[in-house]
C-alpha cells in the first residue's frame, strides 16, 4: 500500500514536471519535482522492507 503510494507520488511529479518544462518561468519548480520524484522512487523501492535488525526480535 505504502509502496503504491509512493510510486503514485513520483508518477505526479514527473506528470507536473514535464507540464512545467513547456514554461519559462517555472525553472524552480521544475527542479523541484523532478527532486521530489526521484526521492519518492527511491523511498518506494526501499520502503515497506520487512527485514531488518530492527524487525528482526532474535538479534536482542
Amino acid at each position: 500500500m505504502m509502496r503504491t503510494l509512493f510510486f503514485l507520488t513520483a508518477l505526479l511529479c514527473l506528470a507536473g514536471w514535464a507540464v512545467s518544462v513547456f514554461m519559462y518561468n517555472a525553472t524552480d519548480l521544475i527542479h523541484s519535482l523532478l527532486a521530489f520524484a526521484a526521492i519518492f522512487i527511491v523511498m518506494g523501492f526501499m520502503g515497506n522492507e520487512q527485514h531488518g535488525p530492527i524487525s528482526n526480535p532474535d538479534l536482542f
